[in-house]
């Protein structure tokens, strides 16, 4: 009789224990935006810095990509960029608006890195070949980090002709 009562007591104990742990778990998820918000807050002379990273974040989301993006996602990078500014002359500072300027900041990184794709006009091999005849000019040449030269052409002509533009 004795074994009854001390599994039930364990498994009344276990319980009380699974929800303490579930009420610190909420309480502590409850708080999260808050604690966040008011470190953000204390640091707002700081958050500029921030500004480069999240360019870059964006620059990388673009190389991420298994695919060229299309041009026309710009307007989009920059409708995120002005709803920012909008919300921000609106609402003021606020939790919504630090995450709206980070999105972007983001959207302004990618959008830099397709326009800048997009305005080279590169021809890019993209599988191997067997012969290219590159008729061209030589412009440079530049020493690298690895002791190798790099050779800047003019191109006249390439054959066979290349289809895809380049991502660079």
């Amino acid at each position: 009789m004795g074994e009854a009562t001390d599994a039930t007591e364990n498994k009344t104990f276990r319980r009380w224990q699974w929800r303490e742990v579930a009420r610190l778990a909420r309480d502590a998820l409850v708080a999260i935006p808050d604690v966040i918000g008011a470190g953000w807050r204390r640091d707002a002379g700081r958050r500029v810095l921030f500004v480069p990273v999240l360019l870059g974040l964006g620059i990388g989301v673009y190389f991420a990509l298994p695919f060229e993006p299309p041009l026309w996602l710009v307007p989009g990078a920059a409708a995120i960029v002005v709803a920012w500014i909008a919300y921000r002359r609106t609402a003021g500072a606020s939790n919504i608006t630090a995450a709206l300027g980070a999105c972007a900041a983001i959207a302004a990184g990618f959008a830099l890195a397709v326009v800048r794709a997009q305005s080279n006009d590169v021809d890019v091999l993209r599988h191997e070949t067997k012969t290219v005849s590159i008729i061209g000019r030589v412009t440079d040449l530049e020493p690298t980090d690895r002791g190798r030269t790099r050779i800047l052409l003019t191109v006249y002509s390439i054959e066979p002709r290349l289809r895809e533009k380049a991502p660079t």
